[in-house]
Protein backbone atom coordinates (compact mmCIF):
# COMPACT_ATOMS: atom_id res chain seq x y z
CA UNK A 1 0.00 0.00 0.00
CA UNK A 2 2.86 1.93 0.70
CA UNK A 3 3.52 2.68 -3.25
CA UNK A 4 0.40 4.71 -3.78
CA UNK A 5 1.67 7.25 -1.48
CA UNK A 6 4.63 8.32 -2.83
CA UNK A 7 5.87 11.79 -2.53
CA UNK A 8 5.87 14.31 -5.44
CA UNK A 9 7.26 17.64 -6.03
CA UNK A 10 6.86 20.28 -8.57
CA UNK A 11 8.55 22.80 -10.21
CA UNK A 12 7.04 26.27 -8.69
CA UNK A 13 6.97 26.57 -4.47
CA UNK A 14 3.98 26.54 -3.27
CA UNK A 15 2.25 29.04 -1.78
CA UNK A 16 0.15 27.99 1.04
CA UNK A 17 0.25 24.86 2.98
CA UNK A 18 -2.82 23.32 1.43
CA UNK A 19 -0.71 23.12 -2.12
CA UNK A 20 2.33 22.21 -0.13
CA UNK A 21 1.23 18.93 1.29
CA UNK A 22 1.16 15.79 -1.34
CA UNK A 23 -0.88 12.87 -0.75
CA UNK A 24 1.76 11.21 1.49
CA UNK A 25 2.15 14.29 3.21
CA UNK A 26 -1.38 13.78 4.32
CA UNK A 27 -0.83 10.59 5.33
CA UNK A 28 1.84 11.27 7.45
CA UNK A 29 0.58 13.46 9.47
CA UNK A 30 -2.90 12.11 9.86
CA UNK A 31 -1.35 8.88 11.27
CA UNK A 32 1.12 10.71 13.32
CA UNK A 33 -2.25 12.50 14.52
CA UNK A 34 -3.63 9.80 15.41
CA UNK A 35 -0.91 7.78 17.51
CA UNK A 36 -0.52 10.96 19.57
CA UNK A 37 -3.66 11.63 20.41
CA UNK A 38 -4.76 8.17 20.92
CA UNK A 39 -1.82 8.41 23.39
CA UNK A 40 -3.22 11.98 25.36
CA UNK A 41 -6.97 10.10 24.85
CA UNK A 42 -5.47 7.05 27.31
CA UNK A 43 -3.53 9.40 29.97
CA UNK A 44 -6.76 11.92 30.13
CA UNK A 45 -8.87 9.02 31.02
CA UNK A 46 -6.64 8.11 33.71
CA UNK A 47 -6.21 11.52 34.80
CA UNK A 48 -10.18 11.61 35.00
CA UNK A 49 -10.53 8.79 36.83
CA UNK A 50 -7.34 8.06 38.86
CA UNK A 51 -9.10 9.36 42.01
CA UNK A 52 -12.19 7.31 42.13
CA UNK A 53 -9.75 4.07 41.44
CA UNK A 54 -7.13 4.83 44.14
CA UNK A 55 -10.25 5.73 46.33
CA UNK A 56 -11.91 2.22 45.59
CA UNK A 57 -8.44 0.68 45.99
CA UNK A 58 -7.57 2.00 49.28
CA UNK A 59 -11.22 1.68 50.13
CA UNK A 60 -11.28 5.35 51.50
CA UNK A 61 -13.97 8.12 50.12
CA UNK A 62 -12.55 10.19 47.19
CA UNK A 63 -11.64 12.98 49.39
CA UNK A 64 -9.62 11.72 51.76
CA UNK A 65 -6.09 13.41 52.09
CA UNK A 66 -4.35 9.87 51.48
CA UNK A 67 -6.25 9.65 48.15
CA UNK A 68 -4.51 12.88 47.07
CA UNK A 69 -1.38 11.80 48.32
CA UNK A 70 -1.36 8.67 46.35
CA UNK A 71 -2.87 10.21 43.50
CA UNK A 72 -0.18 12.58 43.25
CA UNK A 73 2.08 9.75 43.00
CA UNK A 74 0.16 7.89 40.69
CA UNK A 75 0.81 11.19 38.12
CA UNK A 76 4.59 11.14 38.79
CA UNK A 77 4.77 7.52 38.17
CA UNK A 78 3.23 7.71 35.04
CA UNK A 79 5.64 10.64 34.04
CA UNK A 80 8.42 8.85 34.67
CA UNK A 81 7.70 6.03 33.15
CA UNK A 82 6.82 8.27 30.05
CA UNK A 83 10.38 9.73 30.47
CA UNK A 84 12.47 6.91 30.83
CA UNK A 85 10.10 4.96 27.54
CA UNK A 86 10.70 8.58 25.32
CA UNK A 87 13.94 8.16 25.90
CA UNK A 88 14.52 4.28 24.94
CA UNK A 89 12.05 4.45 22.05
CA UNK A 90 13.90 7.54 20.82
CA UNK A 91 17.49 5.98 20.81
CA UNK A 92 15.63 2.71 19.03
CA UNK A 93 14.24 4.69 16.54
CA UNK A 94 17.48 6.36 15.35
CA UNK A 95 19.16 3.02 15.28
CA UNK A 96 15.71 0.90 13.96
CA UNK A 97 13.34 3.26 12.27
CA UNK A 98 10.71 5.55 13.03
CA UNK A 99 7.77 3.56 11.97
CA UNK A 100 8.93 0.06 13.60
CA UNK A 101 9.62 2.19 17.05
CA UNK A 102 6.24 3.69 16.54
CA UNK A 103 4.48 0.78 16.67
CA UNK A 104 5.77 -0.91 19.47
CA UNK A 105 5.16 1.64 21.94
CA UNK A 106 1.80 2.11 20.86
CA UNK A 107 1.08 -1.36 22.01
CA UNK A 108 2.93 -1.03 25.54
CA UNK A 109 0.84 2.02 26.51
CA UNK A 110 -2.18 0.59 25.23
CA UNK A 111 -2.11 -2.67 26.65
CA UNK A 112 -1.16 -1.84 29.90
CA UNK A 113 -3.48 1.33 30.14
CA UNK A 114 -6.62 -0.86 29.08
CA UNK A 115 -5.62 -3.92 31.57
CA UNK A 116 -5.46 -1.30 34.56
CA UNK A 117 -8.86 -1.28 34.66
CA UNK A 118 -9.41 -5.07 36.13
CA UNK A 119 -6.84 -4.42 38.48
CA UNK A 120 -7.58 -4.67 42.66
CA UNK A 121 -4.20 -3.83 43.81
CA UNK A 122 -3.04 -0.39 44.77
CA UNK A 123 0.52 -1.35 44.35
CA UNK A 124 0.25 -2.98 41.04
CA UNK A 125 -1.93 0.02 39.48
CA UNK A 126 0.58 2.38 40.40
CA UNK A 127 3.39 0.11 38.69
CA UNK A 128 0.88 -0.16 35.28
CA UNK A 129 0.88 3.87 35.34
CA UNK A 130 4.43 3.01 34.86
CA UNK A 131 4.43 1.20 32.26
CA UNK A 132 2.04 2.83 30.13
CA UNK A 133 4.10 5.91 30.98
CA UNK A 134 6.59 3.95 28.89
CA UNK A 135 5.32 3.14 26.15
CA UNK A 136 3.33 6.98 26.10
CA UNK A 137 6.74 8.53 26.40
CA UNK A 138 7.98 6.79 23.00
CA UNK A 139 5.07 8.34 20.31
CA UNK A 140 5.90 12.15 20.99
CA UNK A 141 9.40 11.76 19.65
CA UNK A 142 8.82 8.95 17.30
CA UNK A 143 5.65 11.18 15.99
CA UNK A 144 7.57 14.32 15.75
CA UNK A 145 10.38 13.14 14.23
CA UNK A 146 8.87 11.31 11.62
CA UNK A 147 6.85 14.56 10.22
CA UNK A 148 9.34 16.51 10.41
CA UNK A 149 11.83 14.60 8.62
CA UNK A 150 8.96 13.79 5.61
CA UNK A 151 7.25 17.30 5.51
CA UNK A 152 9.23 20.99 4.20
CA UNK A 153 9.67 23.72 6.02
CA UNK A 154 6.59 25.63 5.08
CA UNK A 155 4.19 22.67 5.60
CA UNK A 156 5.83 21.64 9.44
CA UNK A 157 4.25 24.15 11.53
CA UNK A 158 1.27 23.94 11.06
CA UNK A 159 1.36 19.82 10.46
CA UNK A 160 2.55 19.86 13.95
CA UNK A 161 -0.36 22.12 15.28
CA UNK A 162 -2.48 19.75 13.43
CA UNK A 163 -0.56 16.86 15.72
CA UNK A 164 -1.15 18.69 18.85
CA UNK A 165 -4.53 19.61 18.13
CA UNK A 166 -5.88 16.68 17.76
CA UNK A 167 -4.89 16.04 20.77
CA UNK A 168 -7.31 17.96 22.09
CA UNK A 169 -9.84 16.87 20.37
CA UNK A 170 -8.93 13.23 22.17
CA UNK A 171 -8.99 15.00 25.10
CA UNK A 172 -12.33 16.32 24.92
CA UNK A 173 -12.89 12.15 23.50
CA UNK A 174 -11.73 10.93 27.02
CA UNK A 175 -14.06 13.22 28.98
CA UNK A 176 -17.38 12.71 26.78
CA UNK A 177 -15.89 8.65 27.24
CA UNK A 178 -15.80 8.86 31.07
CA UNK A 179 -19.50 10.91 31.21
CA UNK A 180 -20.91 8.28 28.99
CA UNK A 181 -19.84 5.21 31.26
CA UNK A 182 -21.03 7.42 34.27
CA UNK A 183 -24.14 7.38 32.38
CA UNK A 184 -24.56 3.94 31.33
CA UNK A 185 -22.89 2.65 34.89
CA UNK A 186 -25.91 5.11 36.70
CA UNK A 187 -28.63 3.29 34.53
CA UNK A 188 -27.57 -0.20 35.42
CA UNK A 189 -26.00 -1.24 31.78
CA UNK A 190 -22.85 -1.56 33.41
CA UNK A 191 -22.20 -3.32 36.95
CA UNK A 192 -19.11 -2.00 37.62
CA UNK A 193 -17.22 1.10 39.09
CA UNK A 194 -17.37 3.53 36.10
CA UNK A 195 -13.75 4.08 36.26
CA UNK A 196 -12.86 0.64 35.09
CA UNK A 197 -14.93 0.81 31.93
CA UNK A 198 -13.24 3.98 31.07
CA UNK A 199 -9.71 2.41 31.53
CA UNK A 200 -10.49 -0.50 29.67
CA UNK A 201 -10.97 2.12 26.51
CA UNK A 202 -7.24 2.01 26.54
CA UNK A 203 -7.61 -0.97 24.33
CA UNK A 204 -8.76 0.95 21.26
CA UNK A 205 -5.60 2.31 19.80
CA UNK A 206 -4.45 -1.36 18.86
CA UNK A 207 -6.23 -1.23 15.77
CA UNK A 208 -4.17 1.89 14.20
CA UNK A 209 -1.00 -0.61 14.57
CA UNK A 210 -2.79 -1.66 11.53
CA UNK A 211 -2.63 1.22 9.33
CA UNK A 212 0.62 2.38 10.26
CA UNK A 213 2.13 -0.31 9.63
CA UNK A 214 0.34 -0.76 6.19
CA UNK A 215 0.42 2.89 5.16
CA UNK A 216 3.79 4.30 6.64
CA UNK A 217 7.07 4.01 4.95
CA UNK A 218 10.82 5.37 6.72
CA UNK A 219 11.69 8.96 5.64
CA UNK A 220 14.70 9.16 3.39
CA UNK A 221 16.73 11.29 5.72
CA UNK A 222 17.01 8.12 8.17
CA UNK A 223 17.86 5.82 5.51
CA UNK A 224 20.67 8.25 4.63
CA UNK A 225 21.77 8.13 7.58
CA UNK A 226 21.32 4.80 8.56
CA UNK A 227 23.56 4.08 5.22
CA UNK A 228 26.28 6.25 6.22
CA UNK A 229 26.59 4.86 9.70
CA UNK A 230 26.83 1.53 8.50
CA UNK A 231 29.31 2.56 6.21
CA UNK A 232 31.71 3.92 9.01
CA UNK A 233 30.02 7.10 9.22
CA UNK A 234 28.64 8.86 12.46
CA UNK A 235 26.62 6.72 14.35
CA UNK A 236 22.72 6.48 14.65
CA UNK A 237 20.94 7.04 18.35
CA UNK A 238 24.36 7.63 19.58
CA UNK A 239 24.57 9.05 23.46
CA UNK A 240 28.25 9.43 23.16
CA UNK A 241 27.89 11.94 20.37
CA UNK A 242 24.52 13.06 21.51
CA UNK A 243 26.67 14.57 24.84
CA UNK A 244 30.24 14.64 23.61
CA UNK A 245 29.62 17.36 20.95
CA UNK A 246 29.15 20.50 23.04
CA UNK A 247 26.72 22.76 20.71
CA UNK A 248 24.29 19.50 20.90
CA UNK A 249 24.77 19.19 24.57
CA UNK A 250 24.30 22.43 25.08
CA UNK A 251 20.79 22.61 22.74
CA UNK A 252 19.75 18.67 24.78
CA UNK A 253 20.15 20.51 28.25
CA UNK A 254 17.94 23.71 27.44
CA UNK A 255 15.46 21.36 25.62
CA UNK A 256 15.12 19.61 28.37
CA UNK A 257 14.75 22.17 30.81
CA UNK A 258 12.16 24.01 28.49
CA UNK A 259 10.06 21.19 28.10
CA UNK A 260 9.92 20.50 31.36
CA UNK A 261 8.26 24.08 32.08
CA UNK A 262 5.58 23.46 29.75
CA UNK A 263 4.62 19.36 30.89
CA UNK A 264 4.91 20.56 34.80
CA UNK A 265 2.39 23.23 33.43
CA UNK A 266 0.05 20.49 31.77
CA UNK A 267 0.45 17.57 34.48
CA UNK A 268 1.86 19.15 37.77
CA UNK A 269 -0.86 22.42 37.22
CA UNK A 270 -3.36 22.36 34.96
CA UNK A 271 -4.62 18.29 35.15
CA UNK A 272 -5.02 19.24 39.21
CA UNK A 273 -7.92 21.81 38.21
CA UNK A 274 -9.95 18.83 37.23
CA UNK A 275 -9.65 17.94 41.34
CA UNK A 276 -9.91 21.24 42.27
CA UNK A 277 -13.27 21.52 40.33
CA UNK A 278 -14.38 18.41 41.47
CA UNK A 279 -14.27 19.16 45.28
CA UNK A 280 -15.85 22.60 43.97
CA UNK A 281 -18.69 20.92 42.24
CA UNK A 282 -19.42 18.97 45.66
CA UNK A 283 -19.51 22.08 47.58
CA UNK A 284 -21.73 23.05 45.17
CA UNK A 285 -23.95 19.97 44.75
CA UNK A 286 -24.22 19.86 48.73
CA UNK A 287 -24.96 23.71 49.07
CA UNK A 288 -27.92 22.34 45.73
CA UNK A 289 -30.12 20.13 48.33
CA UNK A 290 -29.76 22.45 51.13
CA UNK A 291 -26.54 21.40 52.86
CA UNK A 292 -24.07 23.86 54.96
CA UNK A 293 -20.66 24.07 53.61
CA UNK A 294 -19.43 27.34 54.18
CA UNK A 295 -15.88 27.01 56.03
CA UNK A 296 -15.76 23.35 55.48
CA UNK A 297 -12.73 21.97 54.34
CA UNK A 298 -12.41 19.88 50.91
CA UNK A 299 -11.63 16.70 52.51
CA UNK A 300 -14.66 16.80 54.98
CA UNK A 301 -16.86 17.10 51.96
CA UNK A 302 -16.91 13.13 51.48
CA UNK A 303 -18.00 12.75 55.28
CA UNK A 304 -21.25 15.46 54.85
CA UNK A 305 -21.81 13.63 51.36
CA UNK A 306 -22.40 9.93 53.40
CA UNK A 307 -25.09 11.63 55.54
CA UNK A 308 -27.30 12.44 52.81
CA UNK A 309 -30.22 9.68 51.51
CA UNK A 310 -28.76 7.37 48.85
CA UNK A 311 -30.51 8.69 46.20
CA UNK A 312 -28.75 12.42 46.89
CA UNK A 313 -25.61 10.61 47.26
CA UNK A 314 -26.46 9.35 43.93
CA UNK A 315 -26.63 12.85 42.52
CA UNK A 316 -23.98 14.56 44.33
CA UNK A 317 -21.61 11.48 42.43
CA UNK A 318 -22.89 11.65 38.94
CA UNK A 319 -23.00 15.81 39.19
CA UNK A 320 -19.72 16.24 40.29
CA UNK A 321 -18.48 13.16 37.74
CA UNK A 322 -20.18 15.17 34.84
CA UNK A 323 -18.13 18.59 35.90
CA UNK A 324 -14.88 16.75 35.89
CA UNK A 325 -15.40 16.01 32.75
CA UNK A 326 -16.69 19.50 31.73
CA UNK A 327 -13.41 20.75 33.41
CA UNK A 328 -11.44 18.83 31.02
CA UNK A 329 -13.76 19.21 28.04
CA UNK A 330 -13.48 23.23 28.71
CA UNK A 331 -9.58 23.23 28.76
CA UNK A 332 -8.94 21.20 26.11
CA UNK A 333 -10.94 23.50 23.47
CA UNK A 334 -8.27 26.02 25.43
CA UNK A 335 -5.57 23.50 24.06
CA UNK A 336 -7.36 22.82 20.72
CA UNK A 337 -7.29 26.71 19.70
CA UNK A 338 -3.92 27.57 20.98
CA UNK A 339 -1.94 24.92 19.53
CA UNK A 340 -3.34 26.29 16.09
CA UNK A 341 -2.37 29.75 17.24
CA UNK A 342 0.65 29.22 18.04
CA UNK A 343 1.58 27.05 15.03
CA UNK A 344 0.29 30.57 13.18
CA UNK A 345 2.24 33.15 15.48
CA UNK A 346 5.26 31.46 15.30
CA UNK A 347 5.43 31.74 12.18
CA UNK A 348 5.10 35.41 11.93
CA UNK A 349 7.03 36.14 15.07
CA UNK A 350 9.82 33.22 15.38
CA UNK A 351 10.11 30.71 17.96
CA UNK A 352 11.28 32.79 21.12
CA UNK A 353 8.79 35.73 20.87
CA UNK A 354 5.98 33.04 20.56
CA UNK A 355 7.33 31.03 23.45
CA UNK A 356 7.57 34.09 25.54
CA UNK A 357 4.17 35.21 24.76
CA UNK A 358 2.24 32.35 25.53
CA UNK A 359 4.06 31.30 28.68
CA UNK A 360 3.36 35.00 30.09
CA UNK A 361 -0.29 34.24 29.24
CA UNK A 362 0.25 30.86 31.04
CA UNK A 363 0.72 32.19 34.51
CA UNK A 364 -2.20 34.79 34.59
CA UNK A 365 -4.60 31.81 33.68
CA UNK A 366 -3.56 29.80 36.36
CA UNK A 367 -3.63 32.70 39.09
CA UNK A 368 -7.38 32.93 37.00
CA UNK A 369 -8.62 28.98 37.33
CA UNK A 370 -6.72 28.67 40.85
CA UNK A 371 -7.88 31.71 43.16
CA UNK A 372 -10.84 32.56 41.25
CA UNK A 373 -13.27 29.51 40.16
CA UNK A 374 -16.02 28.97 41.89
CA UNK A 375 -19.14 28.45 39.55
CA UNK A 376 -19.66 26.49 36.41
CA UNK A 377 -19.84 29.75 34.60
CA UNK A 378 -15.97 30.47 35.39
CA UNK A 379 -15.46 26.96 34.83
CA UNK A 380 -16.65 27.97 31.24
CA UNK A 381 -14.51 31.24 31.09
CA UNK A 382 -11.13 30.63 33.41
CA UNK A 383 -10.59 26.90 32.00
CA UNK A 384 -10.60 27.65 27.94
CA UNK A 385 -8.63 30.27 28.30
CA UNK A 386 -5.45 28.22 30.77
CA UNK A 387 -5.61 25.39 28.21
CA UNK A 388 -5.24 27.84 25.20
CA UNK A 389 -1.81 29.25 26.98
CA UNK A 390 -0.61 26.02 28.65
CA UNK A 391 -1.37 23.47 25.84
CA UNK A 392 -0.21 25.48 23.08
CA UNK A 393 3.29 25.13 24.54
CA UNK A 394 3.30 21.76 23.12
CA UNK A 395 2.85 22.48 19.64
CA UNK A 396 6.11 24.71 19.83
CA UNK A 397 8.01 21.46 21.21
CA UNK A 398 6.25 19.60 18.22
CA UNK A 399 8.03 22.74 15.59
CA UNK A 400 11.21 23.63 17.85
CA UNK A 401 13.24 20.54 19.18
CA UNK A 402 13.49 19.02 15.68
CA UNK A 403 14.75 22.24 13.94
CA UNK A 404 17.80 21.83 16.40
CA UNK A 405 19.37 19.02 15.73
CA UNK A 406 20.91 16.47 12.46
CA UNK A 407 19.22 13.43 11.03
CA UNK A 408 21.10 10.76 13.34
CA UNK A 409 21.21 12.12 16.14
CA UNK A 410 17.09 13.87 15.93
CA UNK A 411 14.88 11.38 17.57
CA UNK A 412 16.98 10.71 20.53
CA UNK A 413 17.70 14.41 21.18
CA UNK A 414 13.88 15.23 21.08
CA UNK A 415 13.33 12.48 23.04
CA UNK A 416 15.61 13.52 25.98
CA UNK A 417 14.40 16.99 25.54
CA UNK A 418 10.98 16.24 26.14
CA UNK A 419 11.01 13.35 28.09
CA UNK A 420 13.80 13.81 30.18
CA UNK A 421 12.48 17.07 31.16
CA UNK A 422 9.25 14.61 31.96
CA UNK A 423 11.70 13.55 35.05
CA UNK A 424 11.31 17.09 36.50
CA UNK A 425 7.73 17.25 36.11
CA UNK A 426 7.44 14.17 37.74
CA UNK A 427 8.76 16.09 40.58
CA UNK A 428 6.01 18.51 39.90
CA UNK A 429 3.47 16.76 40.26
CA UNK A 430 4.64 15.06 43.10
CA UNK A 431 5.24 18.38 44.50
CA UNK A 432 1.76 19.72 44.29
CA UNK A 433 0.55 16.68 45.72
CA UNK A 434 2.35 17.33 48.57
CA UNK A 435 1.61 21.08 48.40
CA UNK A 436 -2.32 19.86 48.67
CA UNK A 437 -1.96 16.84 51.42
CA UNK A 438 0.40 18.39 53.78
CA UNK A 439 1.52 22.42 53.30
CA UNK A 440 -1.96 23.38 52.60
CA UNK A 441 -4.20 20.84 54.11
CA UNK A 442 -6.15 22.73 56.50
CA UNK A 443 -6.74 25.29 53.90
CA UNK A 444 -10.53 24.86 53.00
CA UNK A 445 -9.22 24.37 49.02
CA UNK A 446 -6.14 23.37 49.17
CA UNK A 447 -5.57 22.92 46.02
CA UNK A 448 -5.91 26.29 45.01
CA UNK A 449 -2.98 27.62 47.15
CA UNK A 450 -0.73 24.47 45.23
CA UNK A 451 -1.90 26.00 42.18
CA UNK A 452 -1.29 29.48 42.92
CA UNK A 453 2.15 28.58 44.05
CA UNK A 454 3.56 26.82 41.23
CA UNK A 455 2.35 29.14 38.37
CA UNK A 456 5.58 31.14 38.53
CA UNK A 457 7.12 28.20 36.65
CA UNK A 458 6.92 30.09 33.22
CA UNK A 459 8.97 32.74 34.27
CA UNK A 460 11.85 29.97 33.81
CA UNK A 461 11.31 28.99 31.32
CA UNK A 462 10.79 32.81 29.18
CA UNK A 463 14.80 33.10 30.22
CA UNK A 464 15.58 29.51 28.70
CA UNK A 465 14.33 30.42 25.42
CA UNK A 466 16.14 33.36 25.19
CA UNK A 467 19.36 31.08 26.20
CA UNK A 468 18.76 29.16 23.11
CA UNK A 469 19.11 30.09 19.25
CA UNK A 470 16.13 31.11 16.77
CA UNK A 471 15.16 28.60 14.17
CA UNK A 472 12.26 30.14 12.09
CA UNK A 473 13.14 29.97 8.54
CA UNK A 474 16.30 27.74 8.70
CA UNK A 475 16.50 23.95 7.29
CA UNK A 476 16.63 20.85 9.23
CA UNK A 477 20.68 20.45 10.39
CA UNK A 478 21.74 17.11 8.32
Amino acid sequence: MTEKFQETTTMEKPQTFWEAMTRYHWVVMILCSLGWALDCFNQNIFALNRLPAIAELMNLSEGAPEVGYYGGWATALMLIGWATGGIIFGILADKYGRVRIMIISLFVFTIFTGWSGSLHSLNIFLLFRFLSGLGAGGQFAVCATLMAETLTNRTRPMASGTMQASAAVANIGAAVATMGVVYLVSQGFLSQSPWRYALMLGYLPLLLAIFDWRCLKEPQAWLKAREEARSGGRKTGSLRELFGEKTICYRVVMGMLLASVGIIGFWGIMMFAIDLNRSIFRRNALAEIGVVVQDVRSSELQTLIEKQPVEKQDFIQKYVNNMGSLTLIMINIGNFLGMYLFAMVTDYLGRRWTFTLFQGMAILSVLLVFLKTNSVMEVLVYCPLMGFTIGSLLTGYTIYFPELFPTRLRSTAVSFCYNAGRYLSAGGAAIFGLLTSVVFANEAEPFRWAGAVMSPIFLLGILIIWLMPETKGKPLPE
